[in-house]
């Protein structure tokens, strides 16, 4: 990165830090396209967690190695979606994958829950803040 922005490496170290300690930055990482390393019987599921237990499963759920992803999404029960807690497993073999989905709403979180299999990708691109900035910062006359 360093090389590519023309500044020595220490101070793109130096300059990653400080917005680090200035909470700018919570983490740094990478992103993988899981389907190409081979990961591709993957499984969102959905899950109707007591609301009460929702901080305590969720984080509990979260926590495990298999759980890729987890988070909260409000219920939409307009649309007949009762479900308020989301997690992502991603695996190599469907029918792991389903263990670990069986040893999940077993052990973790004994709710009812759907399992909503990827068919295909359509878009997938990690946050690009430069169009966002660009849009906040227009003129709202488009002058």
């Amino acid at each position: 990165m360093a090389e590519r922005l023309g500044y020595p490496t220490q101070d793109v170290l130096d300059a990653i830090e400080r917005l680090r300690a200035n909470g700018c930055i919570k983490r740094i990482g990478c992103i993988i396209n899981h389907v190409v390393t081979g990961f591709d019987a993957n499984c969102m599921v959905v899950w109707d967690v007591p609301d009460d237990e929702l901080d305590a499963w969720g984080e509990r759920a979260g926590g495990l190695p298999y759980v890729t992803l987890c988070y909260h999404r409000p219920r939409r029960p307009a649309q007949d979606w009762p479900y308020n807690l989301f997690t992502m497993i991603h695996g190599r073999d469907a029918a792991a994958v389903e263990e670990k989905i069986d040893e999940l709403a077993t052990e973790y979180l004994p709710v009812d829950h759907d399992r909503l299999y990827s068919t295909e990708t359509l878009k997938q691109t990690g946050a690009r803040y430069d169009d966002i900035v660009i849009a906040s910062n227009a003129d709202p006359d488009g002058e």
